[in-house]
This record gives C-alpha cells, sequence and structure tokens, in this order.
C-alpha cells in the first residue's frame, strides 16, 4: 500500500526492534518509551483526524468504506500498533486511558485502527480490551489462561514457535512466522524501506 492509502505510527514499549522501520515513508514515527510529548501529540493527532472524518462522513452514512465507495475518494487508513502495552501503561496509563477508550471505541469506522501487544492475561484492562475486537493469543505458560482471554475455550495450540489461537466466528489455531531468518531480518528491512523510498515520494504525516 502507498502512503496515499496506509499510515502507520509505531509506539514500541519493547525492545525498540520497530526503529527499523521509522524511514518507511507508510510510517509517520516510531515513538519510544521516552518520547513523553510524542505520546501526547500522537493521542491528540488521531483524536483531531477522528473529529474531522466524523464531520466528513455525516452525509456518507458515517463511515469509511461508505464515503470511500460514495464519494470516489480516497483516504488512508491508519493503523496504530503500540508494543508493549503494560509498560505504556506504566508510564502513561493514568493521562492516557481515557483518551484511547474513547478514540478505540469508534475508530475502526473513521478507518483508524489500533493493535496492541501484552505478555499477561491482564495486560490489557477489560474495559478498553472490549474495543479491541480481535484477540490473538501465542504461547501461554498456563494453560487455562487459553479459556480466560478466548471465551472458556478447551483447545491448547501445538507447542511450536508462532503457534497461537485467535476467535473469529470460533476459535482457531494458527502459525505466526516472520519471513526470513531472525539474522537477517533487520538487512532485509532496511533493504525494503529503502526500496519504498524510492518508489514513493511521498509520506505518512510526522
Amino acid at each position: 500500500y502507498s502512503p496515499v492509502e496506509l499510515q502507520m505510527y509505531l509506539l514500541d514499549f519493547g525492545s525498540e526492534t520497530l526503529r527499523m522501520y521509522r524511514k518507511a515513508p507508510q510510517v509517520g514515527d516510531v515513538v519510544f518509551q521516552q518520547d513523553a510529548d510524542k505520546v501526547t501529540n500522537l493521542i491528540r493527532m488521531i483524536s483531531s483526524i477522528m473529529e474531522q472524518r466524523r464531520k466528513l462522513f455525516a452525509d456518507f452514512g458515517g463511515n469509511y468504506i461508505n464515503y470511500c465507495k460514495t464519494s470516489g475518494k480516497v483516504l488512508p487508513n491508519i493503523v496504530v500498533i503500540l508494543n508493549g502495552y503494560e509498560t505504556f501503561s506504566e508510564n502513561y496509563g493514568d493521562s492516557t486511558f481515557d483518551s484511547l477508550i474513547t478514540i478505540t471505541r469508534d475508530c475502526q469506522k473513521y478507518g483508524i485502527y489500533f493493535i496492541m501487544t501484552c505478555a499477561s492475561v491482564n495486560g490489557i484492562r477489560s474495559k478498553l480490551a472490549q474495543y479491541l475486537p480481535n484477540h490473538l493469543v501465542l504461547q501461554m505458560n498456563d494453560k487455562y489462561d487459553y479459556s480466560t482471554l478466548l471465551s472458556r475455550t478447551k483447545l491448547e495450540p501445538a507447542a511450536f514457535p508462532g503457534r497461537g489461537l485467535v476467535k473469529l466466528d470460533t476459535v482457531y489455531e494458527f502459525q505466526a512466522a516472520v519471513p526470513v531468518q531472525q539474522e537477517e531480518l533487520n538487512t532485509v528491512v532496511t533493504a525494503k524501506v529503502k526500496e519504498l523510498c524510492e518508489k514513493y515520494k511521498t509520506s505518512a504525516p510526522k
């Protein structure tokens, strides 16, 4: 997807490996734990975009899909990835929690999507988790955690790296994988980012 069709904002509160994507034209910014001003500005920006789109979509059924189909215009899908929600919450939870609830409750109909990762069953509070419709669960230490997270399922994923469970119409087992060997990932991503920069002359707003 071009930057006209897709814009991404990455908050990396884990190992900061998402830094390698920073120069990609579809990526507006990569934000880290110490970037307090950027965290505040990003949440404010997403709230502002939602309000703009709410007004823009008012005559088109109030949602992104109808607007694009009926008007013939293209607006970018906006994806916010928050890696390491527990650490984010420890640092910014008090000041951002209510805003995140307000945003995630309605954001999908405005073409804005959130992906959050956490390492524990209760890492994302239920008041927020209810607005994150798809839960992908990788290997857990306690087999009963799958039931807690996926509506009392009795399934357990096979004990292979990248194997997990996801609930759609029912609970399914899935296999996740990286496209290259781990030691080659940085080299491959760097080359791909360079290729994208040469292909697209526009970029996501910073």
